[in-house]
């Protein structure tokens, strides 16, 4: 069997562990409406269910922004709390909770839309993470080995099942593609618009491209930029 089929079956494997983890410790699936809304009071002992319902419900909130063609300000307009409203939250999760809120048009479900959304992201890290350290390392097995350290790293769990900080592990999950793209971008730029072929250069486009996209996606995602 080809190599490289084998190593894409694997990143595929890799990238369903936290999604899968996810969907089947939150158990309960709920359709967030506008009253399923808690403040989050840190002086309480069940602050962390607080939190849950919160994000939760900001899904729901981006979903209805969309619906109702109020995406504007780069912000999430919250109609029960204005703590989240612009601009005290400006440029605050728009990216990822806009992104999740498309996909719940289809699933109409918070649950399966964090584990679709969570999905993506995973698997964008664990390729990304995937040819970063094999350029690095110039080895596929360090690679793999990389990705398994990273992917049960208990910050990485902690965000996702205890937090709730769904968009930060988003956030973070793009690193290693950014600085992938960074690394090939610094090389061949060096020599792709003097000896260069037409394909390569328009393959030198495609991944400038790809980074802009990336990292604007990245700096709007999370407050961590």
């Amino acid at each position: 069997m080809n190599k490289r089929f084998i190593i894409a079956l694997l990143l595929l494997a890799f990238s369903l562990f936290h999604p899968v983890l996810y969907y089947y410790y939150e158990g309960e699936h709920i359709k967030v409406n506008e009253t399923l809304y808690k403040v989050r009071d840190n002086s309480k002992n069940h602050t962390s269910e607080i939190e849950k319902y919160a994000q939760m419900r900001l899904v729901y909130q981006a979903y209805k922004n969309i619906k109702l063609n109020r995406v504007f300000g780069l912000s999430n307009i919250d109609d029960n709390n204005v703590v989240n409203s612009y601009p005290i939250y400006q440029y605050y999760n728009f990216g990822a909770l806009h992104l999740l809120g498309l996909v719940h048009f289809i699933t109409q479900d918070v649950i399966v839309t964090y584990t679709i959304g969570i999905w993506l992201f995973s698997f964008l890290f664990v390729t990304g993470l995937y040819f970063l350290v094999s350029k690095i390392s110039k080895s596929r097995r360090t690679a793999l080995i990389t990705i398994l350290i990273f992917l049960t790293y208990p910050y990485f769990l902690v965000n996702l099942l205890t937090r709730y900080a769904t968009t930060e592990y988003m956030a973070i999950s793009m690193v290693p593609m950014l600085f992938y793209l960074i690394t090939i971008l610094l090389e061949r730029g060096k020599t792709v618009f003097n000896n260069a072929h037409l394909k390569e250069k328009i393959e030198y486009v495609f991944l400038n491209s790809l980074f802009i996209l990336l990292g604007t996606l990245f700096i709007i995602t999370h407050n961590i930029t």
